[in-house]
């Protein structure tokens, strides 16, 4: 049996971790930083979830994770509620959620809960270290101060 409580030591987060990517596996999951604000549950060994003040005024955000061997059993519901009541102690008027494109269970829930989609967005990465110098706008030299030492001295 499982019961909704507040992720609270370093245990508790790795937990966290690894319920969210057992519930959403394209990605593993490291361990969710404490910030000000973030609530992190656990439901048992089968669910998370995390309620978080947005960057967007009036809004919080919230996401929910079921491992698929406990989906339709209450789990999500169950730590839904504590977000909802978490987003409201933040001040928020609206809440958000993403949810992978490809988890239909995800948008299921998200629906479920009342959530409608508003937009998509791509996500996009590149490795760090792959920095290329742009090009110089039309009309501009770059020059280097060994080409052009006086200009160091005009300064």
């Amino acid at each position: 049996m499982w019961w909704v409580r507040e992720a609270e030591s370093g245990e508790d987060l790795d937990l966290w971790a690894a319920i969210r990517t057992g519930a959403s596996p394209r990605e593993r999951l490291v361990r969710p930083l404490r910030a000000w604000g973030r609530l992190l549950l656990l439901a048992g060994e089968v669910g998370c979830a995390r309620a978080v003040p947005s960057d967007l005024e009036g809004c919080a955000a919230v996401q929910v994770f079921v491992v698929p061997g406990a989906r339709r059993r209450g789990v999500g519901s169950r730590l839904f509620a504590p977000c909802v009541a978490h987003a409201r102690e933040l001040g928020a008027l609206q809440l958000m959620t993403t949810v992978d494109e490809l988890s239909e269970p995800g948008r299921a829930f998200a629906a479920a809960c009342g959530f409608a989609e508003v937009d998509r967005e791509i996500e996009l990465r590149r490795l760090v270290g792959d920095e290329r110098e742009p090009p110089p706008l039309p009309g501009i030299t770059v020059l280097s101060l060994a080409e052009r030492p006086e200009l160091l001295q005009a300064a």
